[in-house]
Parts: structure tokens; sequence; C-alpha cells
């Protein structure tokens, strides 16, 4: 699976075993308020892609939710 916006690119590849599902998701979140958020989240174990997709699907909106976001020396910490 490929994907690629200017500047991005992004690459994923399906594991050896047969019988199991990608395990991998990513994320690009481009606000526009002068930052980006970019997340790569790699999935392992039976239920690895499910924990993944998830990750993927909460931890951006908490970011861009969170009142701290743009505050950067409040930022370093969270990080």
């Amino acid at each position: 699976d490929g994907f690629a916006l200017p500047g991005i690119q992004a690459v994923s590849m399906k594991g050896q075993k047969a019988e199991s599902p990608n395990q991998d998701a990513w994320i690009v979140v481009r606000p526009g308020n002068g930052f980006s958020v970019y997340g790569v989240f790699d999935g392992h174990g039976k239920a690895g892609h499910d924990v993944s997709h998830f990750v993927k699907s909460i931890l951006p909106k908490t970011i861009l939710d969170d009142p701290r976001l743009g505050k950067s020396s409040q930022m370093v910490h969270v990080m």
C-alpha cells in the first residue's frame, strides 16, 4: 500500500502471515494553523490491527482538542 501528498510519502507492507491483516496504520493531520501531526502505529499480536487503528482514530483528536496545543513550553512536557 502506498500514499503520497506533496512532501509526504507513506508505504506499508503486510507481514508474511497469510492469515493476519496488515496491522500498520498511519495518519497525517494538517489543521492549517502552523503545525502538523504525523503518526505511525505498528500493531502486533492477534488484535494488533484493531489497536493500531483505534490509536489512529483517537490520538490525533486528543492532541488537537488539548487546550495546551500551541503553547510550546507546555507541549514539551506533554510529549
